[in-house]
Formats: structure tokens, sequence, C-alpha cells
């Protein structure tokens, strides 16, 4: 059995070691070994992200390897971690951002804030909302109904891809029980966490979980067989309880009694994910102007709600909004830079929990676009000027793990894709509702930003139109705020029924004019 060193650089002499079975990939070698990063085609020879390079021993060169890297790439020694099969004993050295997510925990350590109370004197209930890129739960208090404590986390099914698609294709091939199990693991994780900061309190009786779609069936071992296929038929979209022993056979024993409940979702792709922001925010019984919600996560959903009825749908936005798929991105956990601004050639940053930064988050990543095209770096249709297009804009000469922070080209071009997206499908939405922009009283933009979003620049890339930045209002994750109030809300079961069975939803991505509205609004001068 090979054993392979991955080396921290060339000159150092720090390595981790995993051994490879004989026809394994290295990328199945780490995550057998535990290394758990992501990949954000889930492994499957596409994207070429997960480029390393031979020190010692010789692998199978393979078909996809040839068509991605170039002939000096080759030469060099450069393969893929989805593809390399070594004969023998080697040595391996990643790129700096692959070493980072190797040989630095931080990025699935839990990013923790107490808010208020002494949870020691508090009995607890948990919200939980699972997104496909990020994981976060609040503990809830049963008497004051606040939030005592709050952590965000990695959602580990990311090995499997940055994707819904990608996920489904992984459960459909054989890898559903691993992917059942990495969700319900990260959520033991969570809740242990939880409670090892709020010491002393009891076991907790009631977990409430919101979840797209794809990330519900995941979690509850239903078939994705049909998800991925036209015409998208869930498994079930109903609010399900039941002890967690039923839905996880090795949940330990302390949770094992603990009333699970998996909210409500709409169709395959708009998911309780929206149902709970819908009813966290109290939109469901307006007598007001339309109003648009939009949930700027890895899939870009979105509902326009008016006293005629909630029409709701979602595009593919890809995981940059949320800090994935770009080279030094990183999930809402302290240090991540979530605000940019260029004053001159001075650069000011500022991160979560005001630590030393370790890479962008979702607002760091379009503050970041914005101030590149407002400075001149990149031109309005995202292409970068001069010496940037080679050695990308330069944010921080260090991060907190000793590396430059660096906003490239594909960086750009990862983010201009989500935009224009989400764009694409809140004009399109709007169209279908018979609306214009002046009809929309307000826009409550939701997700993993927080409330971090600067709508400003938010317009000013395209992302939402220039015409409704001064109606939009960030909401943060709203999809927790609605299973947290579920859990204080005795008619919130019905409500939230209510609020799924009446929407109606619009398949944008069948829509005759999304690609030449997606295309248009790629760059940033719309």
């Amino acid at each position: 059995m090979p054993k392979i060193r991955i080396y921290h650089s060339r000159t150092d002499k720090k390595y981790t070691e995993v051994f490879q079975r004989p026809g394994e990939t290295l990328l199945n070698a780490l995550r057998r070994s535990g290394y758990m990063t992501s990949y954000p085609c889930g492994g499957n020879g596409v994207c070429g992200k997960c480029r390393f390079e031979i020190m010692q021993g010789e692998t199978v060169l393979t078909s996809e390897e040839k068509n991605i890297l170039t002939k000096q790439e080759l030469d060099r020694g450069v393969r893929l971690l989805c593809r390399a099969s070594f004969f023998s004993d080697g040595g391996i050295v990643l790129s700096g951002s692959w070493e980072d997510k190797i040989f630095t925990p931080g990025l699935s350590e839990a990013a923790v804030s107490l808010k208020e109370g002494d949870c020691k004197k508090a009995d607890f209930d948990v919200a939980a909302d699972i997104g496909t890129t990020t994981i976060a739960l609040a503990f809830v208090d049963r008497e004051s109904k606040k939030s005592a404590a709050v952590i965000t986390k990695n959602n580990s099914q990311r090995v499997f891809g940055a994707d819904v698609l990608s996920r489904i294709q992984a459960a459909n091939g054989g890898d559903a029980e691993k992917l059942k199990a990495l969700i319900w693991r990260d959520l033991v994780e969570g809740m242990d966490e939880l409670s090892e900061k709020c010491a002393g309190a009891p076991a907790i009786s009631r977990l409430v979980i919101s979840a797209n779609t794809t990330m519900q069936h995941l979690l509850a071992g239903d078939s994705c067989e049909l998800l991925g296929v036209s015409p998208f038929r869930p498994v079930s979209l109903e609010l399900r309880t039941k002890p967690a022993e039923e839905w996880w056979e090795e949940i330990p024993e302390k949770y094992a009694k603990t009333e699970v409940t998996l909210l409500p979702g709409m169709s395959a792709f708009v998911g309780a994910d929206i149902v709970a922001g819908i009813y966290g925010c109290n939109l469901y019984h307006r007598g007001k102007k339309p109003v648009l919600f939009v949930d700027l996560g890895t899939n870009g959903e979105m509902a326009l709600i008016t006293d005629e009825g909630t029409l709701a749908s979602s595009v593919a936005a890809g995981p940059a909004l949320e800090g994935g798929n770009i080279s030094c991105g990183v999930p809402s956990v302290e240090g991540a830079v979530n605000s940019v601004s260029c004053m001159g050639k001075r650069i000011v940053l500022h991160t979560i929990g005001n630590k030393r930064p370790i890479g962008l988050c979702g607002t760091g990543v379009l503050e970041t676009a914005y101030e590149i095209v407002k400075t001149g770096a990149a031109d309005e249709g995202g292409t970068f000027c001069g010496a940037y297009q080679e050695s990308g804009f330069l944010l921080a000469e260090t991060s907190a793990r000793g590396t430059p922070i660096r906003f490239t080209q594909e960086d750009m071009r990862q983010l201009q894709m989500a935009k224009a997206a989400v764009r694409a499908g809140i004009e399109l939405l709007k169209r279908e509702g018979g609306l214009v922009s002046s009809d929309i009283d307000k826009v409550y933009l939701a997700g993993g930003f927080g409330c971090k979003l600067n709508v400003y620049k938010a317009a000013g890339i395209g992302l939402i139109p220039h015409e409704l930045r001064e109606r939009a209002q960030p909401v943060g994750n709203t999809s927790l705020l609605g299973a947290t109030r579920y859990l204080a809300d005795k008619e919130g079961a019905d409500i939230m029924k209510k609020i799924a069975e009446g929407a109606k939803i619009v398949n944008l991505a069948a829509h005759s004019d999304f690609e030449e509205e997606y295309y248009s609004y790629m760059n940033f001068n719309r």
C-alpha cells in the first residue's frame, strides 16, 4: 500500500502521511484518512481545482488530467487529487489554498457567539439551518424563547461537491449513507459544542431543522433518484417529526429521544429554508404592496409575495456568495473578511469577530468585486487589467494562516456567474408576477450574509436592481430565525404548512428568456 507524504512546501520538512489503497485516488485516500475538505465538482475530474505537484514517485496519468492540465503543468508534475493514483510511495506539495485546507483545522471549527443570559440556569431546545455550504445551530431558551448561543460551521458534505446537484449525483452513485452520516455527525458535534458552551444544560428535548429540499432528503435518508431529473420529484415536502434514533440509528444515546422536526418545503428546489424565512420575517399575511424575498446562498431561492399569492423559484447561483469556489474563500466564521474598502492605495478589511483575516466570506467576496471595478483594476466586464490578470488583486500580504489573500480573475468569474443568476431570477420572477421594480415595497435579502451586506455595493455590482437599493433590507439567516420561532409558536406548524402549500412554483431554469437575462447581467454596468 503506497505511503504518500503531503508536504507543507518544497522547502519545509513538515508533512502529513496518508496510505493509498490499490486503484484508489488521492482524494479518496484523504477522505478515508479524515481530511474532509471540499471539492467543487465532487471529485469528478471536471473543475481542475484540486491541483497538486509531485515531489517523489509517479502516478498514473489519466485522460481527464491530460484534458484539464497544460503541457507545462504536466511536465512540471502537476496532477489532480481526484484522478491521481501512485504506483508506489510518493510525496506531493499542495497549492496554497489546498494546503491551508489540509493543514489548518480552522475552517471546520465552529465560530461561537454567546449572546445573552446564564446558560447554566436555563433549559434549551435547538434550532438548526442546514445550508449546502454551512450549518448554523442555535440554543433556544425554553422559557424566554430567545437564542442563548449560536454556532456556524462547515457542512462536511462539501467533500462530495459544492452544490446540490453534485450531492444528488453522489447519493445516487452509492454514497447516500455516507452523506447522511456526515450531516448527522455535524449536527451532533454542533449540539455537543453548544452544550459545552452552556455547561450544565440538560438533555436537548427538541431539534427543529430548516434546510433546502436536497439537504433534508440526505438527512432523512430519502432517495434522491427523482430529485436530479425532470420533473424533479421529492420523496416528501411534508413537516415530519419523530425521535432522532428513528432518523439515524447511530445517533449517540444522549440524543436518541430528542424530538426532531423537519420543516415543510415547497418544491424540489424551493425548500423549507424559504418557508422558514417567510414565516420568520412575518411576510405571510401582508396587506401592503408586494415584497420580494431572496435567499442569497448556493441555491438562489426567491419568492414574490403579494396579496394575490406567492410566486417562488430558485436559480443555481453556485457557492460563491457563501465563499465557496473562491480561491481565498471561507465560510462566515471568525476571521472571515466580511467588508472591504479601497481608499486610494489603502485597503481596509473588517473581519468577523475582529480576528486576523483568514479569507473572504460571501460579503467580502461581493465587496471585493465592487471595489476592484470601482478602482479600475477590472473593467465593467469583470476582466482584470494589466498585471492583475496574472497576480490577482492583493488584499493582504499575509493571513492568519501565513499566506497572502488574493482575489483572482477566476474568483471574479465565479462571483459574476452567481450574481448574474440571482439577478436574472429576480427580473424574471417580477415579470411572471406582472410587476416592475417600482411596484415592490421592500426587498428582504436573506442568507449567511447576515446583517453586514452592503446593499449599495450589492446594487453596484448588479446583484439587485439599482432602483431597489433604498428598499432592500438585509435580514440575516432567516432560515434559522424561522426554525427558532417555530420552537416558541404553537401555531407554527399550521402556518408553515399554509405557506408551503399556497405557493406557486415558477421553473426559471426552463424559462425561454433565462439564458439571455443571465448573460446580460454578467457585466457590472447594470
